[in-house]
């Protein structure tokens, strides 16, 4: 069983970013933070930006990696779900409805999917399997994201360097 979510309070902004979408049909994309999405098309409208991403959300999914918070939000009639930071959904397409409006369809994907599996062990032969702070750096600085490797690290270095406290016998 299917739920189907909204979302219009993203802003294509830059034309590169809606380009980087259209050019990335048929691929995973993760979400780099919470987000907020409606059950309701209606409340989406409202709020309507430059897209309106429709969201497919598998309820037989074993790791649900949402919540509904319709009951803890300001707004009870927004029917809120939040998705958490690092979800992977396969962008089915995105598609131009008019000048000013676009559609993005999302489908959740499964830790199972055949494609998640994939990218999860490239990344583990690639890093390795130890994981602390300086893998997060070795990862970041390997996606070109320098100045936020270089504070990974720099704390890495800062772990090193600070004495253990002494243990009194």
């Amino acid at each position: 069983m299917y739920d189907t979510l909204f979302d219009s309070k993203f802003n294509a902004g830059p034309e590169f970013q809606l380009q980087k979408l259209i050019n990335n049909v048929d691929t995973l994309i993760s979400i780099s933070t919470f987000f907020s999405i409606t059950r309701s098309s209606e409340v989406a409208s409202t709020f309507a930006g430059d897209v309106i991403i429709e969201i497919d959300l598998d309820q037989n999914i074993d790791t649900k990696p949402f919540a509904d918070i319709s009951n803890e939000s300001y707004s009870k009639n927004e029917k809120e779900v939040l998705i958490a930071i690092g979800t992977v959904f396969r962008l089915e397409f995105v598609e131009n409805l008019c000048d000013t409006l676009w559609y993005v369809k999302l489908t959740l994907t499964s830790d199972l999917d055949r494609h998640v599996k994939e990218i999860i062990e490239h990344y583990k032969r690639k890093i390795g399997h130890t994981s602390d702070i300086g893998t997060l750096g070795r990862f970041l600085a390997r996606m070109g994201e320098y100045e936020r490797a270089d504070r990974y690290y720099n704390l890495a270095l800062n772990e090193l360097e600070t004495p253990e406290p002494e243990l009194d016998s």
